[in-house]
């Protein structure tokens, strides 16, 4: 489960809704209470955003931490083998 705060950018027709968002306290308050809630149903926080059961953590995410290597393939994929990083083209 991932769970972030919306943020809205200027210049964008989200913000020329004039939404009413939660302030930063409250904000602070739904984002502890996310993970108590996620917790009571068994699941850890595994990153400052997401949430998962043992054994479900996405592997792609943790492997990408830990610098393991990965190869992509096709459009816009992205690769890392050893200290070299590239990015396909679209």
């Amino acid at each position: 489960i991932s769970a972030y705060s919306l943020i809205v950018e200027p210049v964008t027709p989200f913000a020329e809704q004039k939404l009413d968002l939660p302030d930063e306290d409250t904000e602070r308050e739904m984002y502890a209470r996310t993970a108590e809630i996620l917790a009571e149903y068994g699941f850890f926080q595994y990153e400052i955003s997401n949430y998962a059961k043992p054994g479900f953590a996405c592997r792609h995410n943790i492997g990408y931490w830990k610098r393991t290597d990965y190869l992509g393939f096709g459009p816009s994929a992205a690769s890392l083998f050893g200290n070299r990083r590239w990015t396909n083209t679209a």
